[in-house]
C-alpha cells in the first residue's frame, strides 16, 4: 500500500536542490501579471514560472516506437517503424544516421544503460505450447549482438503477450511493465523476483535503485511513485492534479524527477508536492498542437522530445535564458460547457503570436462538479465582487444580465474602431443581432438558429403547397392534423405530423425559444398571466391531445422503414454535416422551412461567444483574442466546436465548411443539395433579432408547465406561478 506522502526518501536530500548551470537557467522565470488584482479565481494548474524560449531541431521524421535511448554524449538510440519493418537505429544529436539495421527479432522496446549498452525485448509466440517466448538482446553501440536473456514463457492474451515496456535499472535488473496492470522485475539471468500490481503509464529508473513510476489509482487518481523492485513496496507515492500525463524521467543531473503532462513538462518537487514547469507543449516548441509522449535529457542537459513520429532536440536560445525583465500579462478565461482542450489548445496557440499573454483556463463545469447552477450562483458572487475571469465563454450564461449590470464591458467601440469586421469577412448582421440596448456584451464566434425539415413527398401527397413567408402556428396546427393518418383504419396511426418532442420543447418554439415575448427585460416586467400564454399552453397541448406527435420515437430513434412516417421535424442549425445527414435520414425529397411566423422576424441564438470582464485591466488584450479567434481557421476544423456549436460569423470559415458540406463528389457521404444551402444563405441575410441568452427564465417556465400538462393544474393557475416567479427573478 502507498505510504504516507510525509514520508522521506533519499531523494530529497539537499542534492535535489543544488543548482546544474543549464537546469539552472532553464528553472528561472518570473512572471509579472497584468490580471485583475481582484480577482480570486482559481483553476486549480500552477503557475509555468519556470519555462524558457527554445531553440529547436527536428532530427528526422522516421516513426518510432520506442523511447529515447541516451548512448554518451552524442548518441541516440530508437527503435524504427517503417514499411518494410522496424530497424534498430544509432544516431547523433543532430540526426544524423551512424548506424542502422534491420531488427531481426520481433522487438517490441529498448532500453540502454550508463555503460553504453543497448537491450531490445522481443516476444514470439510459440504456438505449440499456447505462450509466448520472452527474450531480451544486448547490444554494443556497434548494433552487434553481445548476449541474450530469456525471461521465460509468458501467458497468451487473446493471442499475444501484454508486457512490453522495458528499463533497465542501475541494479541490472530487467523491468517489464504492462500500462493496465502490473510491473515484472527479473534478474540478468532471466530469473523473475517481482511482480507488481500497478497501472503504469511510464516508469525509469532512479536514484538507488527504486523505479520511479508514473501511473493510477483506482482507475481515476494520477499519482507519482518510488518503488522497491525487489520488495514491491512504495517509499512514497504522491497525488498529482491535471492530465494528460505520458512520461516520467529521473534527470540524474539535478536528480530531480521531471514528468510530461497535456500541458508540457515539469520538474517534480516531492517536497511540497508542486510543480515547476521547463517546457510548455505549444509555446516552447512553436508547433500547434505539439504533445509530448517521451523525452530524455542528453548528458549536457539538452533535451530531446518525441512527438508522434518525430524527434526534436530543444536547448535554451541564446540569451533568452531568462526574461525577468519582460512584464508579461495573465488572463483568465472562464468556461463551462465548452470542450476544455480546444480552448487551452487555442490560447496556447495566441501565445505564439503574443509572447507576452499567458492565458489560463477555468474549467468551471470540472470545478463545480457539472452543476451548472453553482456555476451561475457562483459567477453571479464573483461579478458583483468585481472578480471573475478576465474572459467568459458567455453563451452558456445570461450575458444580456450581466452586460445590464455593468459586470461585462461593451464591445462595440472595439468592433466599430476595426476595419477588419466588416460585411465583407463576417456577417456583421448577426454579430448586431447580438446587440442589447445597441451594446454588444458578447462576441458570437459562432451562431444557431431553429427550422423545420419537411417531407416534400408528403406534403405534395396531400396536395399541401406552404409559402413559409406567411404562415403561424395555427396554420401548421391544421397542416399537422392533415397529415396525421390512420390508413388502414385500425384505430392506430401509420403517419404522424412529427415525431416524439417533448411537451416543453414545443412550447419553447411557440413562444419564439426565449419568451421574450412575454418579458420586458428593462422595465423588469412579465405577462405570462395574458390570455395570449394561456392561448399558446393550450395549442401546444393539442398537437398531444389529437396525437399529432408520435407518442415515442424521438427523430433520432429513426429507422429507414420510418422515412415517410412523419413530415415534419425540427432541427438545431449548428453543423452543415449534421444537418445532411439528418435531412437524408429524415426524407428522400427533405426541404427546410422557417418555423412559422418567423419571416422578417429571423432569430439566432449565441453559439461560441465571448465577453469581456469590465473588471479586468487588460481589455485591449483580451479584444487582441477575441479578434484572433474570430479569425482562427483551426478552430473551425476542431471537431467539438465545428460540430456543436453552430455556424461561424466568419464568412472565410462559414463558406468553408458549406463547401464541403455540399461537396456532392464524395460517395457515401450525405451531403447538402442547392436548395437546402440557399435557404441557409437567405435565412442568415433576413436576421436582426437575437435569442435572449441564458437559461433561467426557460427553466423557471419548465419546471412549472409540466403540470399543466399532465393535467393536474389549469392553465391559468400555471401562468400566475411563471409570473410570480419571472417577475422576482427580473427584481433580484
Amino acid at each position: 500500500m502507498p505510504m504516507s506522502s510525509k514520508r522521506f526518501h533519499p531523494l530529497h536530500s539537499r542534492a535535489l536542490r543544488m543548482p546544474v548551470i543549464f537546469l539552472l537557467v532553464l528553472s528561472i522565470l518570473f512572471f509579472t501579471s497584468c490580471q485583475n488584482p481582484n480577482d480570486a479565481s482559481d483553476d486549480g494548474k500552477d503557475d509555468l514560472n519556470a519555462i524558457k524560449t527554445y531553440e529547436k531541431k527536428e532530427l528526422g521524421g522516421i516513426v518510432y516506437n520506442s523511447k529515447i535511448g541516451m548512448l554518451g554524449e552524442n548518441r541516440i538510440f530508437r527503435l524504427q517503424e517503417k514499411q518494410d519493418g522496424k530497424f534498430m537505429c544509432l544516431t547523433d544529436s543532430e540526426g544524423n544516421v551512424i548506424k542502422e539495421e534491420k531488427c531481426p527479432y520481433n522487438y517490441y522496446s529498448s532500453d540502454t544503460d550508463n555503460e553504453g549498452r543497448i537491450y531490445i525485448y522481443s516476444e514470439t509466440i510459440n504456438e505449440e505450447r499456447k505462450c509466448t517466448e520472452m527474450m531480451v538482446y544486448v547490444y554494443d553501440q556497434d548494433l552487434s549482438k553481445v548476449g541474450e536473456i530469456d525471461l521465460g514463457y509468458g501467458t497468451l492474451t487473446n493471442g499475444t503477450f501484454i508486457l512490453k515496456n522495458l528499463n533497465i535499472d542501475p541494479n541490472k535488473w530487467i523491468i517489464l511493465s504492462e500500462p493496465s496492470s502490473e510491473i515484472k522485475v527479473f534478474d540478468f539471468n532471466g530469473k523473475l523476483i517481482n511482480t507488481i500490481e500497478y497501472h503504469v503509464i511510464d516508469l525509469d529508473a532512479g536514484e538507488g535503485g527504486k523505479l520511479l513510476t508514473l501511473g493510477t489509482r483506482e482507475g481515476i487518481r494520477h499519482v507519482v511513485s518510488f518503488i522497491d523492485p525487489a520488495t514491491g513496496i512504495t517509499e512514497w507515492e504522491y497525488d498529482l492534479d491535471g492530465s494528460g500525463y505520458s512520461a516520467v524521467v529521473y534527470n540524474w543531473l539535478d536528480k530531480s524527477i521531471y514528468i510530461a503532462d497535456g500541458s508540457g513538462i515539469f520538474r517534480y518537487l516531492p517536497d511540497d508536492n508542486t510543480k515547476e514547469y521547463i517546457f510548455d507543449n505549444i509555446r516552447s516548441s512553436g508547433i500547434g498542437g505539439f504533445t509530448v509522449d517521451n523525452f530524455a535529457f542528453s548528458p549536457e542537459g539538452v533535451l530531446f522530445v518525441a512527438n508522434g513520429p518525430k524527434l526534436y532536440r530543444f536547448w535554451v536560445a541564446e540569451g533568452k535564458g531568462a526574461e525577468t525583465e519582460t512584464d508579461v500579462c495573465e488572463l483568465t478565461l472562464g468556461k463551462f460547457y465548452s470542450n476544455s482542450e480546444v480552448w487551452e489548445t487555442t490560447a496556447k496557440e495566441f501565445e505564439l503570436i503574443d509572447p507576452d499573454v499567458r492565458i489560463k483556463l477555468i474549467d468551471y463545469k470540472e470545478k463545480y462538479g457539472n452543476n451548472y447552477e453553482k456555476y451561475i450562483t457562483t459567477l453571479n458572487t464573483e461579478l458583483m465582487s468585481g472578480m471573475g475571469p478576465d474572459m467568459l465563454l458567455s453563451g452558456e450564461a445570461p450575458f444580456y444580465k450581466y452586460g445590464e449590470k455593468g459586470f461585462l464591458a461593451d464591445l462595440s467601440d472595439y468592433l466599430k474602431n476595426d476595419p477588419d469586421f466588416s460585411d465583407a469577412f463576417f456577417y456583421m448582421n448577426v454579430i448586431e443581432s447580438l446587440k442589447y440596448n445597441d451594446r454588444l456584451y458578447a462576441m458570437p464566434l459562432t451562431f444557431k438558429f431553429n427550422a423545420f425539415i419537411a417531407s416534400g413527398t408528403n406534403l405534395r401527397a396531400e396536395g399541401i403547397s406552404i409559402d413559409d413567408t406567411q404562415w403561424d402556428w395555427t396554420y401548421f396546427y391544421d397542416i399537422c392534423k392533415k397529415v396525421t393518418k390512420d390508413e388502414n383504419g385500425d384505430g392506430i396511426f401509420e403517419k404522424y405530423a412529427m415525431p416524439k418532442i417533448w411537451e416543453n420543447k414545443l412550447l419553447d418554439l411557440l413562444c419564439g425559444g426565449d419568451y421574450s415575448a412575454f418579458v420586458d427585460i428593462e422595465g423588469k416586467k412579465a405577462r405570462f398571466d395574458s390570455e395570449e400564454f394561456r392561448d399558446i399552453l393550450e395549442l401546444c397541448r393539442a398537437f398531444y391531445r389529437e396525437q399529432l406527435i408520435h407518442p415515442s420515437k424521438f427523430d433520432s430513434d429513426m429507422a429507414s422503414s420510418d422515412r415517410d412516417m412523419f413530415t415534419f421535424t425540427t432541427t438545431y442549425m449548428n453543423s452543415f454535416s449534421e444537418l445532411a445527414y439528418q435531412m437524408s435520414k429524415f426524407s428522400e425529397d427533405s426541404v427546410l422551412m422557417r418555423l412559422p411566423g418567423e419571416y422578417g422576424q429571423a432569430r439566432v441564438s449565441a453559439g461560441t461567444s465571448i465577453s469581456i470582464n469590465s473588471s479586468c485591466k487588460s481589455k485591449d488584450t483580451c479584444w487582441d483574442f477575441i479578434k484572433f479567434l474570430a479569425n482562427y481557421e483551426r478552430l473551425g476544423q476542431a471537431a467539438m466546436v465545428a460540430e456543436q456549436s453552430g455556424f461561424f460569423t466568419n464568412k472565410a470559415i462559414f463558406n468553408d465548411r458549406l463547401d464541403n458540406a455540399s461537396d456532392g463528389t464524395i460517395a457515401g457521404r450525405p451531403v447538402l443539395d442547392r436548395k437546402s444551402t440557399d435557404f441557409i444563405v437567405n435565412y442568415i441575410s433576413d436576421i436582426r433579432n437575437s435569442v435572449y441568452p441564458g437559461y433561467e427564465i426557460n427553466i423557471i417556465v419548465f419546471s412549472e408547465v409540466g403540470a399543466f400538462f399532465d393535467g393536474t393544474a389549469s392553465a391559468d393557475a400555471v401562468a400566475k406561478r411563471i409570473q410570480n416567479r419571472v417577475e422576482l427573478y427580473l427584481n433580484e
